[in-house]
């Protein structure tokens, strides 16, 4: 059951991935986790789904660590997302396919991978139910956060979407994690509660 929720976003200098520090199994909190985003050569990669699940493909990551030492290429946010996508497209033809979903976010892209394989590039991207509820939001902001965007808009673009992911949820959505990519690659990580 996917209920942890992470959300990515572009504006014009900077990429956003948002994620949740509590991690529930079903309907239990199984950890208050402050690093469950992998940072893999300058790309996050924010999973969620069954815990079980996102072990594995945590584990599977370290494969592409041999892809990268072999074959001597620097693995980015697209080969990640590739590979993480034809991982889980395979898992389907299993009899426990992955039913896990995948934010993967350099400096210039934003990647969602979701259950079935599907890679999907967009300016916003979430994991769970969180679409349902922040599509609309991000289409009040859209020109902002694409067009001369400021740090006030961009706080309370995020703001707006926690306030309403708690509201929404019978989870606890308190606690957040906050990364920031600017054009150069640098990583900023912030910590908030709701």
């Amino acid at each position: 059951m996917k209920n942890n929720i992470s959300f990515a976003f572009k504006t014009d200098t900077h990429n956003y991935l948002v994620s949740q520090t509590t991690v529930y199994s079903n309907l239990f909190k199984y950890k208050e986790s402050h690093d469950e985003v992998m940072n893999f050569n300058g790309s996050l990669l924010s999973i969620t789904g069954d815990i079980s699940e996102n072990s594995e493909l945590k584990n599977l990551t370290n494969y592409l660590k041999y892809v990268e030492l072999s074959l001597e290429i620097d693995v980015n946010c697209n080969h990640i997302a590739k590979f993480l996508s034809d991982t889980i497209y395979q898992s389907l033809k299993t009899r426990n396919p992955f039913s896990s979903q995948v934010i993967v976010i350099d400096k210039d892209d934003v990647v969602l991978v979701d259950q079935y394989g599907y890679l999907f590039k967009d300016n916003i991207v979430f994991t769970g139910f969180g679409g349902y509820f922040l599509y609309g939001i991000y289409d009040s902001y859209k020109n902002t956060l694409e067009n001369n965007c400021d740090e006030v808009a961009i706080n309370d673009f995020i703001s707006k979407c926690l306030a309403t992911l708690k509201e929404k949820f019978i989870m606890e959505a308190n606690n957040w994690r906050i990364d920031k990519i600017d054009r150069n690659g640098t990583i900023n990580t912030g910590f908030i509660t709701i």
